[in-house]
């Protein structure tokens, strides 16, 4: 069984944090350095537990690009999407969209190219 794995975006300070351990009894978030935040301080992001084409692993929030040589059933090759948690599932939608998206279960078929906090112009539907 995989254990998983957070990340937090600090609101106040606007970085992101690697979780070591949430204590839900007093709604704490405990970092790898063991600095300590209150959950309502942070956004909390888990991982999907895949990677992409740079072997790094992807949390809800990313923001990914489908790579150029890449083209599948509802993908098109250059697409950028955002990594999101919905209906039980992680999925990749389409930047403001209000549908679910797809089904995101496949490694290294994206590359990271930021977050919807560091890079929220990444987001951004194309007009």
């Amino acid at each position: 069984m995989r254990v998983p794995k957070f990340r937090a975006w600090d609101k106040e300070n606007k970085e992101m944090l690697f979780v070591r351990q949430i204590d839900f009894m007093f709604e704490k978030v405990v970092l790898e350095c063991y600095e300590q935040f209150f959950i309502d301080e942070v956004e909390l992001m888990q991982s999907t537990g895949l990677k992409d084409i740079n072997s790094e692993e992807v949390y809800e929030g990313d923001i990914v690009k489908i790579p150029d040589d890449y083209d599948a059933f509802g993908h098109n090759a250059g697409e950028i999407l955002k990594v999101a948690f919905d209906s039980g599932c992680f999925r990749l939608k389409r930047p403001n969209s209000k549908g679910r998206g797809f089904y995101f279960e496949d490694d290294n078929t994206v590359e990271i190219i930021g977050n919807i906090y560091e890079n929220p112009e990444l987001a951004e539907e194309e007009e």
